[in-house]
């Protein structure tokens, strides 16, 4: 059923409803004008609703802009445009390594000079293939378990010797190959920094190429074992690169700093989101690029997570506001233009326009020529008055 806009005058509020009469192209239509209260988040928005054949109808403009939606009338071509206002999505839960389950391929080099260039999970070296150098030239490569040496690895000493093998718990431990800086070998099991009691120990002395078993009784020479004072630094002050993944998909690829994210980097969310650009203490600010999973994009300015300062904001539908933005919202001057050529020029608060600020009151809405028949391809351009979101006054110029 095609149905006629209506219009219900109220003449008094002190009755339970009131019902009219209203006509339509078929038939006759029963309104009924209630005092039903209407709320958003548990505040009250509207006092009345009108009900039509059990249905309720709620006034569309101010319904619009109680959620967040600009609701905009074209005379022209006849139609209500609904343009949303939500600016900055809901962020997927950010991210960092202090409280967070990850697993994370870094290099970091840290305050007093070590350097570590491996993997990490949930903070601690874990993983294989990890190295560690020290600032008094010890260097350990090889597995980690839990932040403790443990697996196949090899040791190079301050002295400059050489133990390649097993490890168990920051120790030599089990099978494996001591080199020593003159070039003499032995293999056999180790225990710590001593070989295992009563194994045989195969030696080949570089000097004169000979080689010789003996019971590790025998074996008085000194073996330099994994220095864990190394290790006893603050491993919270470093600079340098992380690839990390957590538990939850979110993952982080970039500069780190003392924990966090700092400087430039990108992160990937598992919803499909992925910002591209400057971090200071975990935080979005700086420069950056926001792009939605539905390709609705921000380019421009960060503080603290949130749009600040100029930025270009590409909606899904086409439009695109180009301009300032304040809290993550579009605030004072900014350019809104339409995907079907139209756009505003004006100024914003919170999010929606209000040109009382400006000298004259009035932003500039241009309606494209080619949009009309009736324009003959002439762009026509009308002075606009806006309050808090809410068209006042239209001239044209």
């Amino acid at each position: 059923m095609k149905r006629r806009v209506i219009s219900i005058i109220v003449l008094t509020l002190t009755l339970l409803s009131i019902t009219c009469a209203v006509y339509a192209d078929e038939g006759i239509l029963e309104a009924t004008l209630t005092n039903i209260k209407v709320t958003l988040d548990g505040a009250r928005m509207l006092n009345e609703v009108v009900i039509i054949d059990g249905t309720s109808y709620l006034p569309l403009r101010t319904t619009a802009n109680l959620l967040g939606i600009d609701a905009e009338w074209d005379n022209d071509n006849r139609e209500i445009h609904l343009k949303s206002n939500k600016s900055f999505y809901a962020e997927p839960m950010l991210t960092n390594l202090s409280t967070n389950s990850y697993i994370a391929n870094v290099k970091y080099v840290y305050d007093n000079g070590t350097v570590y260039e491996g993997q990490l999970r949930n903070g601690v070296y874990h993983g294989k293939d990890n190295k560690i150098v020290f600032p008094d030239g010890t260097v350990y490569q090889g597995d980690f378990i839990n932040g403790v040496i443990h697996g196949q690895g090899k040791y190079t000493a301050i002295n400059g010797d050489i133990y390649e093998g097993s490890f168990e718990n920051n120790q030599y431990k089990g099978y494996g190959k001591y080199t020593y800086v003159n070039g003499d070998v032995i293999e056999g099991e180790f225990d710590g920094d001593k070989l295992a009691k009563d194994t045989v120990v195969y030696v080949r002395y570089k000097a004169t190429n000979e080689k010789d078993y003996i019971k590790s009784k025998k074996w008085d020479r000194e073996i330099k074992g994994v220095d864990t004072y190394s290790f006893n630094f603050d491993h919270t002050k470093y600079n340098g690169t992380a690839d990390v993944v957590f538990s939850n998909g979110t993952r982080y690829v970039g500069s780190i700093s003392n924990n966090t994210f700092n400087g430039q980097g990108t992160i990937f969310y598992p919803n499909g989101d992925t910002y591209k650009g400057n971090w200071v203490s975990n935080q979005k600010t700086g420069k950056g690029k926001y792009t939605y999973y539905n390709n609705t994009v921000y380019d421009g300015y960060f503080l603290n997570n949130k749009y600040e300062g100029e930025g270009k904001f590409y909606y899904a539908n086409g439009d695109i506001y180009d301009g300032t933005w304040k809290d993550g919202k579009r605030h004072g001057y900014g350019v809104y233009k339409y995907a079907n050529g139209n756009e505003f020029r004006g100024e914003w608060q919170d999010d929606v326009k209000h040109t009382l600020k400006q000298d004259d009151g009035y932003g500039t809405y241009i309606v494209d020529g080619k949009n009309s028949p009736k324009l003959d391809g002439k762009d026509v351009r009308y002075k606009q008055k806006w309050n808090k979101g809410k068209l006042v006054r239209e001239i044209r110029d």
